[in-house]
């Protein structure tokens, strides 16, 4: 399993808010389980997006208060990558979550671990320390 840093409110979006897309500008050939670490900082213009305002309301109509809070400088959710693609022809129609003149990695099954496991977070997919990965493996089922 590898890890990938994100930061808030994306990182929330992606374990509890039906985020079902990356963009990133780079390709990756993995494909399989990986966990998502919230990062440190925050992306302070997602906090405005109208993917993430709509995600929020979603999960305020649902009354499910777990689903608010944004934790930071933790692993908080595990998913499966299943595909990876470039939209620099803008003809890809991954939903509302794909950024054009992306790359776009489709996530699929996320899974928002129970609770934050602490971690330090890195650039790129990074494999976790083994304390780590056994956390995450006995959280998911």
């Amino acid at each position: 399993m590898k890890a990938l840093t994100v930061r808030q409110p994306w990182a929330w979006a992606i374990a509890h808010g039906g985020k079902n897309v990356e963009n990133r500008t780079w390709y990756t050939a993995y494909r399989g389980p990986f966990a998502i670490h919230a990062a440190l900082k925050d992306d302070v213009d997602g906090h405005r997006d109208h993917r993430i305002l709509r995600a929020m309301g979603e999960a305020i109509e649902d009354a499910d208060e777990d689903r608010f809070d944004y934790i930071y400088g933790a692993l908080i959710a595990a998913v499966e990558l299943v595909d990876v693609h470039s939209d620099l022809a803008r003809s890809c129609d991954c939903g509302p979550w794909a950024d054009p003149y992306a790359w776009h990695w489709v996530l699929a099954d996320a899974w928002p671990l129970p609770e934050p496991i602490p971690a330090t977070g890195r650039q790129g997919l990074w494999v976790p320390a083994p304390d780590l990965l056994a956390q995450i493996q006995a959280a998911t089922p």
